[in-house]
Order: C-alpha cells, then structure tokens, then sequence
C-alpha cells in the first residue's frame, strides 16, 4: 500500500500463465482489475523494472533483508 498508494490491493495465488505457482499483487479499484483479460499484454519493461524495485524496497522497510536485487 505504501509503495504505489492504490485505493485497494487485490492478491491472487495462481498458476494459469506459466508452469509454477505464484502471488499476484495488483492494485486495484475493482474486482475487473484482477481480470488478466483487461490487463497490457506488453507492458514497458521499465515500468516493470521500477514496479519490481518499489516491492523490494518496501519490503526491506519491512525488516525483510533477505530481499534480493
């Protein structure tokens, strides 16, 4: 929440993309926005890059040092 201050933080565990289980964070307004149909098929790597970067440093805030680069 503190890391992108969306209104509401959806969590989804699923395993449909790719061959492994994992934990979706999305910010979201709606349950729509959990949709994987309404999201970029080819978002900016960049974007990802920073997104990506803003999850570990909030999560190091947290206490959590094992967080790697």
């Amino acid at each position: 929440m503190t890391g992108f201050k969306p209104e509401r933080i959806g969590v989804m565990l699923a395993g449909l993309e790719v061959p492994h289980c994992h934990f979706h964070v999305v910010p979201i307004r709606g349950l729509h926005d959990l949709d994987f149909g309404n999201q970029d098929p080819d978002p900016d790597p960049q974007m990802m890059d920073d997104a990506a970067e803003t999850i570990r440093g909030e999560l190091r805030k947290l206490g959590h040092a094992q967080v790697s680069d």
